[in-house]
């Protein structure tokens, strides 16, 4: 049998990384790992930042929401040049804080440290 034939027998058995039989493989171990990585990413539980919880005192449901969005965006613009995500939501957080108290509202913790289910306002 001369090389010509066995090398074009041995392409057409499949040995060649070019034949259907490889690519098909190939797929097939590509779509696994794919169905892994999203088995595992589901996983992953996204940790969420306790609410924060406030005493508005005195003042009336429309005086709240009107320091409420007024803070979210004082805060909101003091952090946009920060790159990092967590300290730029630690720095909001600090800075509603801050302001939310300014407008005469105590705050009083966190949902987890009070060991409230449903923020009250």
């Amino acid at each position: 049998m001369s090389v010509l034939k066995w090398r074009l027998r041995s392409s057409v058995t499949g040995s060649s990384p070019k034949s259907p039989g490889f690519l098909l493989s190939l797929i097939v171990r590509i779509l696994q790992i794919i169905g892994l990585a999203t088995l595992l990413s589901a996983c992953v539980h996204k940790a969420r930042k306790p609410d924060l919880v406030f005493d508005s005192g005195k003042l009336s449901e429309q005086e709240w929401e009107l320091a409420d969005k007024t803070c979210e965006f004082e805060a909101a613009k003091a952090v946009i040049p920060i790159k990092i995500a967590e300290i730029a939501g630690e720095q909001f957080r600090r800075i509603y804080i801050l302001c939310v108290e300014s407008k005469g509202v105590k705050y009083l913790g966190t949902e987890d440290r009070l060991g409230v289910s449903q923020t009250p306002r």
